[in-house]
């Protein structure tokens, strides 16, 4: 009995040693932690040393203060990290959309809203704009690819949107926010050109200057007065 107990413990060397599992909790602690830490450096350095370029590994690790050696011991290229980072990003928006949107029927005020969310944020963090208009990263989100078609599908059914072809309209849509985004990120843009932006958006789906500036009034006022509650990286 004694023989086949120590059989049993002795592939397992570990199991033996006090205060193994703590060590074990710490070292995952330690590995989630610092790949975060990771992630969040990938954000920061955006913009890099080229505002029009995408970061590099020796931005990340002069920010995130760790060596070549442990960038690479977490993750297999700047890519990769930039994958995962613009996942979690991903997941943030999703929650966003749900804080804002759940209480707005009206297909034109929710496409004002939708657009006014990403500039507005892209003006609060720099780094965030920086970021989602340098990794492609509005072009290749399906989810909120998914989201600025299904509003445009829901103005065109209460015909308040007169769209030929809605991919064309969603390309245009994405590309109109991308430079916006870097324009905010770049320069010290106001509130007015958010605002101004976005009627014009609402203009080239088919609506009067006078409604699309009613609806972008209506979705920057609920953001304003709704946003410092419901969204985690509202600024003042």
């Amino acid at each position: 009995m004694d023989k086949v107990g120590h059989t049993m413990t002795a592939g397992n060397p570990s199991a033996d040693k006090p205060g193994s599992e703590p060590r074990r909790r710490a070292a995952l602690t330690k590995r989630t932690r610092t790949r975060a830490q990771i992630l969040e450096a990938v954000l920061a350095a955006y913009p890099g040393a080229d505002p029009f370029a995408p970061v590099t590994v020796d931005d990340v690790l002069r920010v995130a203060g760790l060596s070549r050696a442990t960038f690479y011991k977490y993750f297999t290229s700047l890519e990769e990290a930039v994958e995962q980072l613009g996942s979690r990003l991903a997941d943030e928006l999703a929650d966003a959309y749900a804080a804002m949107y759940g209480d707005v029927v009206d297909p034109k005020v929710r496409a004002a809203t939708g657009f006014q969310l990403f500039l507005t944020r892209a003006a609060m963090e720099p780094n965030w704009g920086s970021f989602v208009s340098h990794a492609h990263y509005l072009s290749r989100d399906e989810g909120l690819l998914r989201q600025i078609k299904s509003d445009l599908q829901a103005g065109i059914a209460t015909g308040d949107f007169k769209i030929a072809e809605l991919d064309v309209a969603v390309d245009f849509i994405v590309g109109v926010k991308t430079q916006a985004i870097r324009r905010l990120v770049q320069s010290s843009a106001s509130q007015s050109y958010i605002q101004t932006i976005t009627s014009m958006i609402l203009r080239s789906l088919g609506l009067c200057a006078q409604v699309a500036d009613t609806a972008t009034l209506e979705a920057a006022y609920k953001l304003a007065s709704a946003g410092p509650d419901r969204l985690s990286w509202w600024r003042p």
